[in-house]
Formats: C-alpha cells, structure tokens, sequence
C-alpha cells in the first residue's frame, strides 16, 4: 500500500461572495439582471409574484449574484410603469370625455403617430436587445401588422368607451364636469349667457349660429397629444437614466425595502427549504449528476488494534479546508475562480410548517433534536440533511458549478454522495452594457426618442396595464385554495433570468472543468483523510480511479467499458448528463 500523501497546508480564508454590501461593484450577472428590470417585462413581474411578494414560500440562494441591487431596480421599474399608467388612464379618460376634443381627429393622429414610429423604434440598438433568436426579428411587414392592429384597437377601444357613457346617460355628465374643471371658450359663455337672460336660442342668433373657427377643432387635438407625449417622454428619460447607470451607480447603505432586505439576507442563510416538487439545490441551476459508493469500514492495519477514529463532521471539515486551498494561486495552478464553500442544510418545504433560516429554528418546526449543522451532520435519518457546498463562479457570475457532497456514516459502511449542478448564463437580450453598447448620454436620448414613438400604445394599453397592476397588487400572497402547504423556495431571482440556450462554447467546456476538479479534489482528500484515520482505502482508491479516469458517462458522452474479444461491461448509468461506472469483465 502507497503512503498517504503529506498534509496540506493551513487554509486560505474564504474569498467574498459577489454583492458584497453597499458600495461594492455588481458583476456581469448582476448588472444583467438589473438591466433586465427594465427590459424585460416578463421577468420583472415573475421576481415581483413569484418571490418578493410570496411571503408563504421561503427565499431561494442566489448564486453569483445579489438580490439586493436586483430588486431595488425591479421595484424601482414596476413604480415607473405604474406611475406612467396611472397618469395616462387619467388623461385618456379626459381626453375621451372632454367636449372641446376633436375625438375623431385625436383618433387619426394616433394611428399616424404609431406609424412614424416605428423607424425610431428601429434605431434604438443601443438598449434594444436583440430577440432570443435571430429568426424571431420583425419583419417590416409584421411592424406594420403590429402598428395597424396598435390603431384599431385604439379606435375601438376609444368608441367603446364613447359608447357607453352614452348609453349610460353620463355624457352630459362627464360633458358639465369637464368644462367646471378646463372652462368654457367664449363663444359658449356668451351663448350661455343671452338664453339665460332672453330665453333658449337667443345665444344662439346674436353670438352666431356656428362657433368661430378657433373653437374646438387641430388645435386642441395638438394640445392633447404633446401631453401625452410628455409624460411618455419624461419617463422614458427617467427609466433609461437609471438603465445606463447601472454599472457604475454605488450600491446604498440600506435596500430599498424591508422585504428587500430580508431577501437579501435569506438567499445566504445557511438552511435552505426547498420546493417538494424539485430537487433540493434550488436556486443553483440545472442539476447534472447524482452519484455515490457504499465503503465498508474496515481498519487499515488489521493487527495493530489501532482504532478508526472517523467522525462526519471531521471528515467535512477536512474535506472543506482542502477544497478551499484551490481558491487561492499556487506555484504550480492557478485557483478557482470565486471558490465559496459553505455548510447547508436542506430540508423539505413540507416538512416544516413555516420557513426557516438557521439550524437554531429548527426545534420550532419540529426537529427538537437539532441546534448546530453538527447535529444534523451525525444524524442523517431524519429528512433535515446537510451537504457540502463547493460552488465556482466564473465569467461574472455568468456561470456557476457547484459540487454538493453528503456523507453519512450508517450500517459500519461510509456512504459518499455527490451531486453537481450547473447555472446557465443569464439571457443575452439583458447583455446591454460593454462591448457594442453606446454611450450613456447617447442611451438617455434613445429612451427620450422610444418614449416619443411608444406614446400611442402606452396610452392604449394604459388602462389595461393599471387594472392588472392594481390586481396583481391586491393577488394573493400564499398559495391557491387546495394545494397542498409547501413552504419551500420554487425558484430564485437568478435562475428566473437564466438562458435556455449556450451562449458560448466555452462557458459548457468550463463547466465540465470545474465540475470535474472539485470532484476529483474532494475524492483525493476523502482518501488522505481515511488514510490518517486508519481506515483500509485499498477499494476506494480503486473505485476512485475507475469513477475518475476509466468508466464514466460524462454529461452524456459515453466511455467505453470494454474492448476485445471475450471484454464484458456493464453500463451503469446512460442518458444527457449522466453517469456511471464501468465494471470490466475478463478478455
């Protein structure tokens, strides 16, 4: 048998996590997910519904990034557009009501509006993402589909509502209350004014049977439409300023909220609950493999009488001050990028009946047995269990792997877990800031340019828009009537802004490498640790060798177990993103 290998040295502190409070730089990732507050709408309301407002549920990790400067600009975006929303239904309201609009020549004038529009929409490339995939771009005749179905619907929805205050009775109404609130032009005060004193059509045959030209009409139809623009455009300049100052803006001493700031602290609590409906490492990404070995405990020296003197917390700790070395530069490699590892536990969202953060709260939901993850780390019967997070953040929290390992001493057999998953980048339509981008003030002005020629759907969609915020604000905070009470995080904030597709052929080859090494690195100490402990290493190392190097299916590229005439091998794990050991048969 080989001698163990000489100690390794003290180890390095830990590096910081990304966020690093206030004042700190963001990463790539972060300033993505900012940026993607304001241009992306889909994104914004499922952090907004499906984590900030779901008290129920508990706060998911959210490596690479930090949800504190991400929600302060989701928030920041939906108070915009709902500010925006509120003024335009008002307006539009007036404007529809108002007897000294010329509503028919509003009309047109939008539909005009919406069609010159849509070349400066074109220009905007700075901070007009690109789609998903180039054959999803517009073609002009779909822009001009979309802008004639923009003027119908205008029409339409202004004659619906023209319609039924009519039919309500509430034009006169509506006609009283918007001349007390703007006033009456002078031909109508002086028309006013004879029939209250000489009778009903006096007004009319000595100020003139018809209005003088300057009456209702272009130029109040004018007026209209620089209002509206007005708001458009202040906002736009408004939302664009805080776009572009997203990576250099120093971060504040406090977040925007108190929810804010609880998210903040949660998504790096050491307890995590998860969704019963998907795998326990929630918030790290795609899960890649699980896989393990059984090692029967037998001493390594059998006639010296020396015990084995293993326990599951040493071997963690031993495990985690190796791994840690890597985060740091040697003479011989360079370090892992970012290198956190952190002790977590992880128990079911319906295994508790409210969510908890810390070891301490445990007792409260049921587990009296535990105080410390120590406690959970030598008990791993119940459905609290703790793993080993060794988590890689590379390309500006574009990409993290992490590598989650469990051991468990049952049955005089040591059992070894791994599982490891992957964080995809975030979508490349929020990648607005670097190279290609213009330059902040030239933005400003494209936001002033896109809020001009948005002006005619904004203020049609106006009203919709408001009623779904307003309804989406008073949604519910918990789950629906009858499912079942889960407590458990569904998604994080980071993996809601995850891409579907690569992005580059590198960042999957990367991941395979850090993956592999943190694997290979926590195998070695496994077996150093086992070696000073006196512990017969003599399968693992053999194990080890065949899991590494000989038999492996790696994330869904197939090694072959055996060659020859007479080889067998069986297969042990086969499919994307599996793997498994290949047992060798005699030739």
């Amino acid at each position: 048998m080989t001698a163990p290998p000489a100690a390794p040295p003290p180890p390095m502190p830990p590096p910081q996590e990304a966020g690093g409070g206030a004042g700190s730089a963001k990463n790539d990732a972060t300033a993505h997910l900012c940026a993607a507050a304001y241009i992306d709408r889909t994104f914004r309301d499922q952090v907004i519904d499906e984590v900030y407002r779901r008290h129920d549920r508990a706060i998911a990790p959210n490596p690479g990034t930090d949800a504190a400067p991400i929600l302060r600009h989701v928030l920041r975006a939906r108070a915009l557009d709902t500010l925006q929303q509120a003024i335009l239904s008002v307006l539009l309201l007036l404007a529809v009501c108002a007897p000294v609009v010329d509503r028919g020549g509003l009309l047109v004038a939008l539909a005009v509006w919406a069609l010159i529009g849509l070349p400066v929409l074109a220009i905007d490339r700075g901070f007009a993402p690109p789609p998903e995939r180039p054959e999803e771009a517009p073609s002009g005749a779909r822009l001009l589909g979309r802008a004639v179905l923009i003027t119908v619907a205008a029409v339409g929805g202004l004659l619906l509502v023209v319609t039924a205050l009519r039919y309500l009775g509430l034009d006169y109404q509506a006609e009283q209350f918007v001349e007390g609130l703007f006033g009456q032009s002078e031909y109508e005060e002086c028309v006013d004014y004879y029939d209250d004193y000489y009778g009903d059509g006096y007004g009319a045959s000595y100020c003139g049977a018809e209005p003088p030209p300057t009456g209702p009409g272009a130029g109040s139809v004018v007026v209209w439409l620089l209002v509206f623009a007005a708001v458009t455009t202040v906002i736009g300049v408004v939302r664009r300023r805080s776009l572009v100052s997203i990576p250099t803006e120093p971060e504040p001493p406090a977040p925007a909220t108190a929810r804010a700031g609880f998210i903040a602290m949660a998504q790096r609590a050491p307890v995590v609950n998860y969704n019963a409906g998907r795998p326990p490492f929630v918030g790290s990404g795609d899960g890649i493999a699980t896989w393990q070995f059984a090692l029967t405990l037998e001493p390594a020296d059998r006639g010296s009488g020396e015990p084995m003197t293993i326990d599951p917390k040493g071997l963690n700790d031993f495990i985690a001050e190796r791994i840690r070395l890597l985060g740091s530069d040697s003479p011989r490699s360079s370090r892992l990028p970012n290198l956190v590892l952190d002790d977590h536990v992880y128990v079911s969202g319906r295994d508790a009946d409210r969510p908890v953060y810390y070891p301490n709260e445990l007792p409260q939901v049921g587990y009296p047995q535990f105080q410390t993850i120590e406690q959970v780390q030598r008990d791993p019967t119940t459905p609290v269990r703790h793993y080993l997070r060794c988590e890689v953040d590379a390309w500006g929290g574009e990409l993290v792997t992490t590598v989650f390992f469990h051991c468990a001493l049952q049955g005089e057999t040591l059992y070894v877990e791994f599982s490891s998953c992957v964080l995809p980048p975030t979508r490349e339509r929020y990648h607005v800031f670097g190279r290609g981008s213009v330059a902040p003030g030239v933005g400003v002005f494209l936001g002033f340019l896109r809020g001009l020629a948005l002006m005619p759907l904004l203020l049609v969609r106006s009203p919709f828009d408001l009623a779904a915020a307003v309804g989406r604000g008073f949604g519910r905070r918990s789950g629906r009537w009858g499912e079942p009470e889960d407590h458990g995080a569904r998604v994080s904030i980071r993996e809601l802004g995850t891409d579907l597709k690569e992005q580059n052929y590198f960042q999957f080859r990367d991941a395979v490498k850090y993956l592999e090494i943190m694997e290979r690195q926590i195998l070695d100490a496994l077996v150093r640790y086992l070696h000073e402990h006196n512990v017969h290493t003599g399968e693992l190392e053999e194990r080890a060798n065949v899991i590494v190097n000989n038999g492996v299916v790696n994330y869904g590229r197939l090694a072959t177990g055996a060659a020859g005439a007479g080889a067998t091998a069986n297969v042990g794990a086969v499919g994307s993103g599996s793997r498994g050991s290949v047992k060798k048969g005699k030739s």
